[in-house]
């Protein structure tokens, strides 16, 4: 069957945002099948006009390899009048109709408001955790090697700090929204989550920066960055394909996410003590 891949430039928890693209795509004559941190997967159908909506799961995340039984028994309520299940990615669960005018699926704000506000929360959490970690094997890395330390330590320095700086400005969004987000719903009105960046903006800043450093270098420095570089895309690879395997067998939500995080501060942890051994 042929599909089409679209690169992922609205967040999926920009709720109007991914409806318009969805309803977009259905004229085009194309079904969403599978969502992604950076591609939405999409299946050919005939083209016409469909319902979307979209609802954020208190208890989902990453790891789980279905949606929660929370979910799954909202998913059989809204069966009833004809919303169904989609595509289901990180706490977010995508519905379609096709009926003319469906019953809309969300009609308290306050509700959606709380599921997106815990649902972010969790997002937060364990990038914020991996910069704690960086920073730390940051210092080691400037203590050990304080002599030695030149233009290793400080692109490992610009990339930390750019990291830094993204969680900020996702905090601040997270933080500006929910404070607005609330008044507006005791009001019934749910107020959309605008200016989170994407996993895609996320990279092409770290590519941005990656080529602005390259430039500043010496050419002895630009092999060991670029070697170093495709080692950490290899890592990454290698880590998603690992979670998709594991959803796609129904590993437990616990396994799975002990086994990824212990992996990705394993990889980081001996990724810097083998930049240390080169100083």
């Amino acid at each position: 069957m042929k599909k089409k891949r679209w690169l992922a430039t609205c967040s999926i928890y920009h709720r109007e945002a991914v409806i318009r693209k969805l309803e977009a795509m259905a004229r085009e004559g194309w079904q969403l099948q599978e969502l992604g941190m950076f591609l939405w997967t999409f299946v050919p159908m005939k083209p016409k006009r469909m319902h979307y909506a979209v609802a954020y799961d208190l208890d989902g995340d990453a790891y789980d390899p279905n949606p929660p039984q929370a979910a799954q028994e909202k998913a059989a309520i809204c069966r009833e009048d004809g919303w169904e299940p989609v595509a289901y990615f990180q706490g977010a669960q995508i519905y379609a109709n096709a009926g003319e005018n469906p019953v809309p699926l969300d009609t308290d704000p306050t509700v959606a408001v709380e599921a997106l506000r815990w649902v972010l929360r969790r997002r937060l959490l364990m990038p914020m955790l991996y910069v704690l970690l960086l920073l730390f094997l940051d210092g080691w890395l400037l203590l050990r090697n304080l002599g030695q330390l030149r233009e290793i330590g400080l692109v490992l320095l610009a990339v930390v700090i750019l990291r830094a700086a993204m969680l900020i400005w996702e905090a601040g969004v997270y933080a500006f929204w929910v404070s607005r987000a609330k008044r507006a719903a005791v009001q019934g009105i749910f107020l959309p989550l605008r200016w989170l960046p994407t996993p895609i903006v996320n990279l092409g800043a770290f590519a941005v920066l990656v080529a602005i450093l390259v430039c500043f270098v010496s050419n002895a420095f630009k092999v060991l960055l670029l070697s170093l570089l495709l080692l950490c895309a290899g890592a990454a690879m290698a880590l998603r394909l690992l979670s998709k395997w594991l959803r796609k067998v129904h590993a437990p939500r616990n396994v799975h996410m002990a086994l990824v995080i212990l992996l990705s501060f394993l990889f980081v942890w001996l990724l810097y003590r083998l930049i240390g051994t080169m100083l």
